[in-house]
């Protein structure tokens, strides 16, 4: 609340950082909280921490494409009451997804006066708190490559899981180098160092507990060349994420 007045949070997301830091700065004197998202996969891990009331994508959102990123966002309960909204240079709303508002592309003014007309606008107030997601440190623009002091590894693992992503997420800790194999969204093969497959990825997310500046990347593959790496995972990830945070919280209880 500020001033009495409930505050929006916006959720800008496209690859084209200058444009949506525009926009921003547009929406901001109205009251809004808003953050930017440079691609869509890094919008899907602000949305596990938190909600925006509403979420605004370019056409150039990168991997997975606007499309793909609604459609998840609309299967999960949790998410059904995010205000969906594509800037969309023929105004039309797609037929799959009649419940998205359009806005059509412009200067960053129009554009934030479209979004404008949207959205409830706050009394702005000096010295309110900051929206938590915009505390959070981004990656370059329409990349899959970043560091974990900007994103948590369990996240990725969890997105590329979502996503149903085939590739391969490189960690490159100063003791050894995690790489995790998925196919279609499932984890197949792990190795951290010597280990392979689920103590493999146990290790690699303790590693990353006292590593968040490692780097990482994930590259994508295609059918041929995921079916060449060895299957050494059989436990569920679910699983294997329940059972290494369950022991971060017992380590964490005996510091």
């Amino acid at each position: 609340m500020r001033n009495g007045c409930a505050v929006s949070t916006i959720l800008l997301v496209a690859t084209n950082s200058e444009e949506t830091e525009e926009v921003r700065r547009e929406l901001q004197p109205l009251g809004h909280e808003v953050t930017v998202a440079p691609g869509s996969f890094y919008a899907l891990t602000l949305l596990e921490r938190h909600r925006p009331d509403v979420l605004v994508a370019w056409p150039d959102v990168g991997e997975p494409p606007a499309d793909e990123l609604f459609a998840i966002l609309r299967q999960d309960p949790a998410m059904e009451r995010i205000r969906l909204v594509l800037v969309r240079p023929d105004g039309l709303a797609p037929a799959s997804m009649p419940d998205v508002f359009v806005v059509r592309p412009g200067s960053p003014a129009d554009v934030a006066a479209s979004l404008g007309r949207l959205v409830p606008s706050a009394s702005a107030a000096e010295g309110s708190a900051p929206d938590p997601m915009q505390t959070q440190p981004l990656p370059e623009a329409g990349s899959l490559v970043g560091r974990l002091d900007t994103i948590q590894l369990v996240h990725l693992v969890q997105a590329l899981a979502q996503l149903r992503r085939t590739g391969c997420l490189r960690v490159m800790f100063f003791s050894a180098e995690s790489r995790s194999y998925f196919r279609e969204g499932r984890l197949v093969h792990s190795t951290f160092g010597e280990l392979e497959g689920e103590e493999a990825l146990q290790e690699s997310l303790l590693e990353a507990e006292v590593q968040p500046g490692a780097l990482f990347a994930f590259d994508r593959y295609d059918a041929a060349r995921i079916a060449q790496i060895p299957a050494t995972v059989t436990a569920r990830l679910e699983s294997i994420l329940l059972d290494t945070s369950a022991y971060l919280d017992q380590r964490r209880g005996q510091a």
